[in-house]
């Protein structure tokens, strides 16, 4: 698919039995003007160019081959590693050339302001589908979060969400470089699971995600639960080292570097199981799990007000979920009940022993290049807490 192409597919339906002097035809026309020697080189610029003529060459034949833009070339890869349907692919593309090639933008605005529903002239782009707005609105495109639609004053626009943005922002990858890109960074162990002995079913954990991985269990979902500084995010790095498994940390922020909304990360969950399912080898991590929640506030001692969002919702997710998860939360009395009864296993995090504190300083400093600090040692006894900053304090 080229720019081209889509371009005369777009001046087909919108100047499907429009007269010339409707303002449809006369906004198009105008922009015709102003793109008339990209679309058609071989006019003379004098001759003006009225709506049969423009018509007729959105019928016609490109002259030229066109390469095709690097925003579709991504969307196409994007496509593929996700295994949509030759439909998604074709609104995927679509997508992508509505919100960054210009000639494109300005005819689907040109659309929207004057009447037309986009998701039935998305669908109409596309196939003969007799119900092509329906289809369009299903489509796992928009299940996955990659695009949402937006009514405003000029009609409805489709809107890039930040996931699929990021990849349009730096053109195609290539397949690993587009899965780090949309999942996240994996995340390196810096601890042996020696370090957390006083973890005493961290091995039974690491065996039974051992075994998820082997026999590609669905529904697979680790609970790590307790206050700040125990270590949960540490140990989920440590658990997935432990087995050889690469873990990826789920939505942690979008595009601009901010805290993602609630509906983003569970839209990153879903689009990192649909990567990832097929490949193996891989666990998840969501830390904050508290975000499930929805539209909450946080009160005093770590609880959340204001529940909002479907249980069913997150229930279903839980249960089906092809790559196992290793969640996260600092409160467990924040998370449903229902929630907790589909956890495949529920640990609890203390602060470690002055043992075990003791064996990951060591570890830290090794690591660092520095020597064991008494200052650090000190800091362990006072506030076991302080764990889970050691590589910070060293450095």
């Amino acid at each position: 698919m080229t720019e081209h192409d889509i371009v005369r597919r777009l001046l087909r339906r919108i100047g499907s039995g429009v007269a010339a002097t409707a303002a449809p035809a006369i906004a198009t026309l105008s922009w015709a003007e102003t793109h008339g020697a990209w679309l058609l080189p071989a006019r003379d610029p004098e001759t003006p160019l009225d709506w049969p003529a423009l018509l007729a060459a959105a019928r016609a034949a490109p002259a030229d081959a066109e390469a095709e833009p690097p925003v579709l070339v991504a969307a196409r890869e994007l496509a593929a590693l996700l295994g949509l349907s030759d439909f998604d692919t074709a609104l995927l593309a679509l997508i992508a050339a509505s919100d960054r090639l210009p000639r494109v933008a300005g005819l689907f605005g040109i659309a929207a302001t004057h009447g037309h529903d986009l998701p039935v002239l998305l669908g109409g782009l596309i196939d003969d589908d007799p119900a092509p707005g329906q289809r369009v609105r299903a489509a796992q495109v928009f299940k996955l979060g990659l695009a949402g639609f937006r009514a405003g004053s000029d009609g409805t626009t489709v809107e890039v969400h930040w996931p699929f943005a990021r990849l349009l922002d730096r053109g195609p990858l290539g397949p690993a470089a587009t899965l780090d890109l949309l999942i996240g960074a994996r995340q390196p162990a810096s601890l042996g699971l020696d370090a957390f002995e006083h973890v005493a079913d961290a091995g039974f954990i690491a065996s039974l995600l051992r075994g998820a991985l082997a026999e590609r269990a669905a529904g697979i979902n680790i609970l790590l639960h307790g206050p700040p500084g125990t270590g949960k995010t540490e140990l989920a790095r440590t658990l997935a080292a432990s087995i050889g498994a690469a873990l990826h940390s789920v939505g942690e922020a979008d595009d601009d570097g901010d805290e993602p909304q609630r509906w983003e990360r569970l839209g990153a969950l879903r689009l990192a199981q649909r990567l990832l399912a097929p490949r193996g080898g891989t666990l998840l991590l969501f830390d904050e799990m508290e975000d499930l929640i929805g539209d909450a506030a946080p009160t005093g001692g770590g609880w959340m007000a204001r529940r909002a969002g479907s249980k069913v919702f997150v229930n279903r997710l839980i249960e089906t979920n092809p790559v196992p998860v290793i969640w996260t939360t600092n409160t467990i009395g924040n998370l449903d009940p229902a929630i907790l009864r589909r956890m495949s296993f529920v640990l609890k995090l203390d602060y470690p022993s002055r043992r075990a504190a003791q064996r990951m300083l060591a570890t830290v400093t090794a690591a660092e290049g520095g020597a064991a600090d008494t200052g650090l040692e000190a800091l362990l006894e006072a506030a076991p807490d302080a764990a889970a900053v050691l590589r910070v304090a060293t450095r």
